[in-house]
């Protein structure tokens, strides 16, 4: 479900307060932060097609002992002495940056913001943002639960994934036969052995852009794994859409891991 926030036009020769960090705003000319506050990356374009070029920087919290970086922040100038501060911009994490790219078909570049989460599994934080001059409209977050996908085993080495009003599916894992059987997952017979037969069902470990036809769509990736997370079953992989009012998924397949 789309949100929608309403950012207010601030002066820049105003201060900004929060419960973490005080940071002084001058004019974007003279635009400097404290010692634990730095621009991460920045980009000049005009994205609301009010044919005025816009500033849009990504600032956070950076730490001398660790790559980590909190608290992290959307500015965008928009005016010669305004800007938008949008707090909490993405959850924290490593290398941060956005790309712009038009998803829901308004001839407007929406802003594409994501880091890694720095865990095992690969996953990244994704968050979607249009902007219209006056509002951020969040299309996608990974903060928020869109896909309701399960999955367990069950006897004679099958896997089964479900993703409510989409698909049922049932996993072939002969493969990893022996494995299981080794490892005291199944018997020799495919019963299961094991009293935990929920899979793992990871978070995105990709969102890309992906052309599909005259507009661009979003291909994400979520792990799939079996009773641990290094015993990767597969990926779950789904096209897209945010043309519409509501973000639709247009297609959705599934790699299995052969190994």
């Amino acid at each position: 479900m789309k949100k929608l926030y309403m950012v207010l036009f601030l002066t820049l020769s105003i201060f900004i307060f929060s419960a973490e960090t005080e940071i002084s705003y001058q004019k974007f000319e003279e635009l400097t932060f404290d010692r634990v506050n730095y621009i991460i990356t920045q980009e000049n374009e005009d994205i609301d097609k009010d044919g005025k070029v816009e500033r849009i920087i990504l600032i956070g919290e950076i730490s001398s002992e660790t790559p980590f970086i909190q608290n992290i922040k959307l500015v965008i100038s928009n005016r010669e002495d305004t800007f938008i501060l949008y707090k909490n911009a993405i959850s924290d994490g490593y290398d941060p940056y956005f790309e712009l790219v038009d998803f829901d078909g308004d001839g407007i570049k929406d802003i594409l913001i994501k880091n890694a989460t720095g865990g095992s599994g690969g996953y990244i934080n994704v968050k979607l943002l249009s902007f219209n001059g006056t509002y951020l409209e969040e299309l996608f977050s990974t903060e928020n639960s869109y896909f309701n996908v399960k999955g367990n085993f069950k006897e004679n080495f099958i896997a089964n994934i479900v993703m409510e009003d989409y698909f049922s599916y049932d996993l072939n894992l002969s493969h990893k036969k022996e494995m299981y059987i080794e490892q005291g997952f199944y018997t020799s017979e495919g019963k299961i052995s094991n009293e935990w037969t929920d899979l793992m069902i990871g978070g995105i470990g990709a969102f890309e852009v992906q052309k599909w036809g005259d507009k661009n769509m979003a291909r994400v990736l979520k792990s799939v794994s079996g009773f641990y997370h290094a015993d990767r079953l597969g990926y779950l992989e789904l096209m897209l859409d945010f043309t519409g009012e509501e973000m639709k998924i247009e297609r959705i397949n599934f790699s299995i891991n052969l190994y």
